[in-house]
C-alpha cells in the first residue's frame, strides 16, 4: 500500500478544490501487468444547485489503472487506463490520473444539505436564512386555459 498526500494546487486541480488530496494505491502485480487500484479524496467549494450559496464537501473517486511492460503481448483487458511502461522503468507516477479522476468525481448536482429549501422563485429570497411572504402560484401559467375548462366541466357535471 502506498500513500500519496499533495497539495491541491500542487497536483493541479482547478482552484475550486482546496487542501490535500489524498489517494491510497494498491498494487497487484503478474508476470505481465501491474493493476494499480487508487482510493483518492479531495475537499471542493460548490455552489448549491437550489440555494446558490457555496459549501465544502469531500470529492472521493476509486479507479483502477492497469500497466505492462512494452513488449508484452498478454493483456487481461484493453481499457483507456491502460499504460506501457518502459524497459526498466521502476516508478510509477499516478499524479495525472488522480487529478482527472478527481475532477470528474465533482458531482453534477450539488445540494449543500439535504433539507436545502433553496431560492424564493419569485423574489429569489434564500428560504434557509428567512421566509419571504411572496405567494408562490402552483404550476404553469401556459396551462391555466386547460385548468379553467377542466373546472367548467366538472361545475356542469
Amino acid at each position: 500500500m502506498y500513500e500519496l498526500a499533495q497539495d491541491a494546487h500542487g497536483l493541479g486541480l482547478p482552484v475550486i478544490f482546496s487542501g490535500i488530496a489524498e489517494a491510497r494505491v494498491s498494487l497487484r502485480k503478474t508476470s505481465w501487468e501491474i493493476v494499480a487500484s487508487i482510493e483518492a479524496h479531495v475537499n471542493a467549494a460548490l455552489q448549491c444547485d437550489r440555494c446558490a450559496e457555496e459549501f465544502v464537501r469531500r470529492v472521493d473517486a476509486s479507479f483502477d489503472l492497469l500497466f505492462t511492460w512494452s513488449g508484452t503481448e498478454r493483456i487481461t483487458a484493453v481499457e483507456e487506463d491502460y499504460y506501457v511502461l518502459g524497459d526498466g522503468q521502476k516508478e510509477i507516477d499516478v499524479s495525472d490520473a488522480v487529478r482527472e479522476y478527481l475532477q470528474l468525481a465533482v458531482p453534477f448536482k450539488n445540494i449543500c444539505r439535504e433539507e436545502c429549501r433553496g431560492l424564493c422563485t419569485v423574489c429569489g429570497t434564500n428560504l434557509n436564512e428567512r421566509i419571504c411572504g411572496c405567494t408562490v402560484v402552483q404550476g404553469d401559467v401556459r396551462w391555466s386555459a386547460l385548468k379553467n375548462l377542466a373546472s367548467q366541466n366538472d361545475s356542469l357535471s
